[in-house]
């Protein structure tokens, strides 16, 4: 097994989703299965676990991601919230749709934790549309390296 060691983490806690869909345009629509993709660098994806929940769905997850980089070549972290499983929707052959994207501003700081509720925006018939929040929390630390 090869250890890597890195100087930097992030770590990124996904907590819960607000109004991420309409209930009003979903009439009969009980519950949905939802999950978060983000990503810091190009290329680089990770997920949370898929959840239940309609439409306020909720995670709880805490990811620590090693960075190889300078913390001044991170700047925002990519967010996506997926409906899984949901055929109904047009345009999505692989039941996978987009509901929500959000991109937040990182901390610029080691050990300076960013917390909140943020915005979440969606394709639109007529363009984008803002609608639902995801609550998250972020901080930078160092990491020692170990020989």
């Amino acid at each position: 097994m090869i250890e890597i060691n890195y100087d930097l983490a992030l770590n990124f806690n996904v907590y819960h989703g607000d109004g991420i869909e309409d209930p009003t345009s979903n009439p009969g629509v009980q519950n949905r299965i939802y999950c978060v993709v983000f990503s810091v660098a190009p290329g680089v994806e990770y997920h949370t676990h898929p959840v239940v929940g309609f439409p306020d769905p909720v995670w709880r997850q805490s990811f620590r991601i090693g960075l190889h980089e300078a913390l001044d070549n991170y700047a925002f972290i990519n967010v996506e919230v997926m409906r899984l499983h949901s055929k109904s929707d047009p345009g999505s052959s692989d039941g996978i749709t987009v509901v929500g994207r959000a991109r937040i501003p990182l901390p610029s700081m080691v050990s300076t934790r960013k917390e909140g509720r943020f915005g979440l925006v969606r394709q639109g018939d007529n363009g984008f549309k803002a609608e639902g929040h995801i609550v998250v929390s972020m901080e930078f630390e160092k990491v020692h390296h170990m020989g």
